[in-house]
């Protein structure tokens, strides 16, 4: 479909069609929340300091970088357009 971020065949952008495609954002939803937990727990519990709390943020972004603005897309070629 034309701006779902998925190419017109069905696929999601990891392949593997519908079920691929909602497994992998349940995946991604999970890390989010495990990430969020942890994040939480080191500032508060631990008392961490900011460079702590940035890798995780970090990573947090680079989940939803790659899911939710496909920028994998970027790098490949007009495949159904």
């Amino acid at each position: 479909m034309a701006g779902d971020g998925h190419s017109g065949n069905g696929q999601s952008p990891a392949g593997g069609g519908l079920i691929g495609a909602i497994r992998t954002g349940w995946m991604v939803f999970v890390a989010l929340a495990v990430l969020t937990f942890v994040e939480y727990i080191v500032a508060v519990r631990i008392n961490a300091n900011f460079p702590v709390i940035a890798v995780i943020a970090f990573a947090k972004a680079g989940f939803i970088v790659y899911y939710f603005m496909h920028v994998t897309r970027a790098w490949r070629g007009e495949e159904g357009h």
